[in-house]
């Protein structure tokens, strides 16, 4: 299913005004991040996690909308090792709901994707701790996180903000190592796969 976030208004960047039903072409000239291509996602959950980094939609207001696609396509990977594609042609269609993810899930999510190329031991243990259950407790991820930046004297700040930090910078972090690494093709990442694993997770 080919889905696209939209305002409220049915706007997207820079305000462009989109109509339900009406076509919409672009020339598939530059990269992906160019307006020679219109962004879009193959899966509604893969759309709601990248969210954040992305197109950055407030969540309780925006559409979700099915959309038929067509003329040139262009991933920013080889699927499904990606995180987005670009088309020339797209029609809005009808608005549908948008998944639910709790914070547990997006931070799951993430802890799977960095672990296919994160190799810091001390990062492995702690999300193979969190993952399982083991160990999810504030201690142990301000721990690990204040251990990996020791070196540079970035691990302060108080217990509460520090480990939201913490847990969001390393999986964020590490996430954008993983993007970086699909667009080399250097790993192998069913994307829809992980966060099929990170949406079990309770």
């Amino acid at each position: 299913m080919f889905v696209k976030f939209f305002d409220e208004n049915m706007k997207t960047y820079k305000g462009f005004q989109w109509q339900e039903g009406v076509k919409h072409t672009t020339s598939g000239e530059g990269n992906l991040c160019s307006a020679g291509w219109i962004h879009l996602y193959d899966d509604p959950l893969v759309a709601v996690f990248m969210n954040p980094i992305h197109g950055k939609y407030d969540l309780s207001m925006c559409q979700m909308r099915q959309v038929d696609v067509g003329g040139l396509f262009k991933y920013d990977g080889e699927p499904p090792n990606c995180f987005k594609l670009g088309v020339t042609e797209l029609i809005p269609r009808e608005i549908i709901p948008i998944p639910e993810m709790t914070l547990t899930q997006r931070v799951a999510i993430g802890i799977y994707s960095a672990l296919q190329v994160c190799s810091n031991p001390l990062f492995i243990e702690w999300g193979t701790d969190w993952l399982s259950g083991k160990d999810r407790t504030s201690k142990a991820t301000w721990a690990t996180w204040a251990e990996m930046n020791s070196a540079t004297g970035s691990a302060t700040g108080s217990a509460a903000v520090a480990v939201a930090a913490a847990m969001w910078a390393t999986t964020w972090a590490a996430m954008w190592s993983v993007e970086d690494a699909v667009a080399k093709n250097v790993v192998v990442f069913n994307f829809p796969l992980v966060i099929e694993q990170g949406m079990k997770i309770k």
